[in-house]
């Protein structure tokens, strides 16, 4: 018989770490098309308010980014070269609610893997899992490595128009040491220190983020709703990141429309550096509902 398994918390939890969660609502007009500038952000309290929320929503990727350095110091700083790190978000956090994440550590023939809980006092905002695997996954054949620039016009995201297979944007960025001091100080906390060397892996996560917002033009907030970043390579400030990738799905639930995409972070020589996959709410209930 399978024993049940059994709700990770902070009673049964190998390690717990507390930690402050920070909304961070800078977008520069250049990270938004004018059609999302004016469907409005969900990371504005006004505009989140609108949609249900009692606040601005702390960016998901911001939330993960904290749980990474537990797992750097539990596996080494080679799994920033190779290591794996997913989270599905279930409830929002908002601007300084004070969070635990809970690891429960375990291994298999394939390598070292770890189960992650966010909570908010007893309520559970996301789940996740890491890994460290024995050996570097490989990428799939069919995915693009192309990368393609903004175009002036760019296509809708909406029901219909959206489709699997187009192909996603990039603007090519230099995370030299002021921007991944940026991003450090967006996420704060003692996260926001990372004395590791590397890019900090939240940077992969905020380009392809981006990347895809500027692929299409949005008449709703977008909502993260899950992320999933297998590291490749090591990469240090100094480096010019771009993305290549594409929608791999598009699907309607409960009256929210979704898409999934992978993208691949690549330097400018062409040196793949980690792929990420996502999960957004491209276009929310409330229009749907309206029309």
């Amino acid at each position: 018989m399978t024993e049940a398994k059994i709700p990770l918390d902070r009673t049964n939890a190998d390690l717990v770490i507390e930690f402050a969660a920070i909304n961070d609502a800078t977008h520069s007009t250049r990270e938004r098309s004018k059609r999302h500038e004016e469907a409005g952000g969900i990371h504005d309290d006004s505009i989140a308010q609108r949609y249900g929320y009692q606040g601005a929503l702390v960016p998901g990727i911001v939330i993960c980014a904290h749980t990474m350095p537990a797992l750097v110091e539990r596996w080494g700083k080679e799994w920033l070269k190779r290591g794996r790190v997913a989270m599905k978000h279930i409830r929002p956090g908002y601007d300084q609610d004070g969070l635990s994440a809970c690891y429960r550590f375990g291994a298999s023939d394939e390598g070292a893997h770890c189960e992650i809980v966010v909570m908010r006092d007893d309520v559970v905002l996301a789940v996740g899992d890491a890994a460290m695997p024995n050996v570097k996954p490989e990428l799939p054949e069919d995915l693009p490595r192309t990368t393609l620039s903004v175009p002036e016009q760019i296509p809708l995201a909406e029901p219909d128009v959206l489709a699997p297979g187009q192909p996603l944007f990039t603007t090519p960025t230099l995370i030299d040491a002021a921007e991944h001091d940026r991003l450090l100080a967006r996420i704060g906390g003692e996260t926001g220190q990372w004395p590791y060397g590397s890019i900090h892996p939240v940077a992969y996560q905020h380009l392809t983020s981006h990347d895809a917002i500027n692929s299409f033009e949005y008449s709703t907030p977008g909502i993260h709703v899950s992320g999933d970043t297998q590291m490749l390579d090591w990469a240090e400030p100094g480096e010019t990141l771009s993305s290549s990738g594409r929608v791999v799905a598009v699907y309607e639930r409960k009256g929210h429309h979704y898409f999934e995409t992978e993208q691949l972070v690549q330097t400018a020589s062409g040196r793949a550096i980690a792929l990420c996959r996502r999960s957004v709410i491209y276009r929310t209930r409330e229009v749907n509902a309206a029309q």
